[in-house]
């Protein structure tokens, strides 16, 4: 048997050494099989080895540098075998990659209302360096298009 990464708790073994090869055991109809729910394209194999990357990296935050000495350090074992979920787990991973997609499709958005911001600013010119706060309206308009000169404005304010 091995354990939840997350919990703990007994998970069906998901390999056997026979031989001194690695040998796949049947997933059966457990849950955390290679039928999970996350949508990762491609093979079964693929989307596991995925999956795991997945939950090391943007779940338990594991940094880049940590995961490369994982692989390199893991011989013939692949990203599939190194961790098992069990299935209370395994829903929680699956919400977890759902929020995480719509996060992902709702900072999209707002890139693109960004961009339609900054676009909007180079393609107007206004009354620059009227009023009371014309040089900073100017240096903030600038710093959308440039960078950097605000912070040069705001001190010498």
């Amino acid at each position: 048997m091995s354990s939840c990464i997350f919990c703990a708790s007994p998970c069906p073994p998901k390999f056997d050494f026979v031989g001194g090869q690695i040998r796949k055991l049947s997933s059966g109809t457990h849950k955390n099989s290679s039928a999970n729910s996350l949508s990762f394209k491609g093979d079964g194999v693929i989307a596991q080895q995925l999956q795991v990357i997945f939950i090391l990296k943007d779940i338990l935050k594991i940094g880049q540098d940590k995961l490369c000495e994982f692989l390199g350090s893991s011989g013939k074992l692949h990203p599939e075998y190194w961790i098992s979920v069990c299935s209370s787990c395994q829903d929680a991973v699956e919400l977890f990659y759902k929020t995480f997609k719509e996060v992902a499709r709702l900072e999209n958005k707002l890139n693109e209302y960004s961009y339609e911001f900054k676009r909007r600013i180079q393609n107007s010119k206004g009354d620059e360096g009227i009023g009371p706060t014309g040089m900073l309206w100017e240096a903030i308009r600038n710093e959308v298009l440039n960078g950097n000169q605000i912070i040069n404005v705001i001190i010498m304010i």
